[in-house]
């Protein structure tokens, strides 16, 4: 026997939530995170000073930076945002950022994941001349 016109709408109306919820479940596991978080550091060198400028490609929330006003190497932490679309609880892989400008001030920069949701900015400094 045929299903009548009400029949089918009732399981079309049933069957469309259930597979819509399936489908945005099986998205919410792929990682359609950005290609890269930082998009470039900019070294601008004055007289006796620096400015260094992180250009991130999503919105970042600082956390803390080690050490705190001097060393070859600083460590700073952000946490990313939402709309860095990347899962908190997944380590994020590392990257190696552009450097633009102050080749003899900073020599290194990379970004590494220390722990599940946080990112690393490691930056290198020219040792100081004394």
């Amino acid at each position: 026997m045929r299903r009548s016109s009400v029949e089918r709408r009732l399981c079309w109306l049933v069957l469309s939530p259930l597979a819509a919820f399936a489908a945005s479940g099986a998205l919410a596991q792929i990682s359609v995170g950005p290609n890269r978080l930082v998009d470039v550091i900019q070294v601008d060198d004055h007289d006796n000073q620096a400015d260094v400028t992180m250009v991130f490609s999503c919105s970042m929330r600082f956390v803390t930076n080690v050490p705190a006003n001097e060393g070859r190497e600083v460590r700073i932490q952000f946490t990313p945002l939402a709309d860095c679309r990347v899962n908190l609880f997944d380590q994020i892989p590392s990257e190696i950022p552009p450097l633009s400008g102050g080749a003899n001030i900073v020599t290194g920069a990379r970004v590494e994941s220390l722990g599940p949701g946080q990112i690393t900015l490691i930056l290198t400094f020219e040792p100081h001349p004394r």
